[in-house]
Formats: structure tokens, sequence, C-alpha cells
């Protein structure tokens, strides 16, 4: 895909127990967590725009469900591997806040803490 300027979709935010490899400290939550580096490392080399993008489910006035896609700007692309990850974390910590509903297993955020 991106030897054709396609798009790649990737889910950074895995906690360790998923996927261990090539990780990097954030905050996340206020809370100490890591979050995978070894994909923003390769898309940095083929000049990658990273976005955020949110799949949300509201429900209507009437009752019925809505889906919403809402794409972020792009993160900077000054930035390096760590501040890349951290603004992901800031967005999806921000989300999380705003829209608690759209995380209803909300005890499963306990995985993405890692004690030091």
């Amino acid at each position: 895909a991106f030897s054709k300027n396609g798009v790649i979709f990737t889910l950074i935010d895995l906690p360790r127990s998923l996927y261990p490899y090539k990780r990097l400290p954030v905050s996340l939550f206020n809370c100490p967590s890591s979050l995978p580096s070894g994909f923003i490392r390769w898309s940095l080399r083929k000049n990658a725009v990273f976005l955020t993008v949110w799949n949300t489910i509201d429900v209507d006035p009437s009752g019925r469900f809505m889906r919403t896609l809402t794409i972020d700007p792009p993160i900077k692309d000054s930035l390096q591997i760590p501040e890349i990850l951290q603004a992901y974390a800031d967005r999806l910590s921000s989300l999380i806040a705003k829209q608690p509903w759209q995380w209803l297993a909300l005890q499963m955020l306990d995985q993405y803490i890692e004690e030091s």
C-alpha cells in the first residue's frame, strides 16, 4: 500500500499483554503505559501522515443508534516516535474522558496501566 500511495490503517492502542514488542513508554489516562513503536518507525521511513480515526456510536433523540467516523487533524510530521505515540495516547485519553459511554468495559482499561 505504501508503494502505491495507499492508506494503511493500524491499531496501536494494544495492551502489552496482546502485543509486547518494541514498546515505548507513554502516559495514558494519566498513568504509566506503553504503545508499540515498530509500525510508527516503519511508517516514518515511508513518509506517512499520521491521523487518528475514531468510530463512535451515539443515540439520536428518536432512540436510534448513529455511527460517526471522526478523523482528527494530522499529528505533526516533525515529531519523533515517542512524541507521536504520546500524541496518540493524549487523543485517546481525551476521547475517553469526553465520551466515556464509548468504552463500556472501562475495567478493561486496567490492562493498559503498567506499574514501573
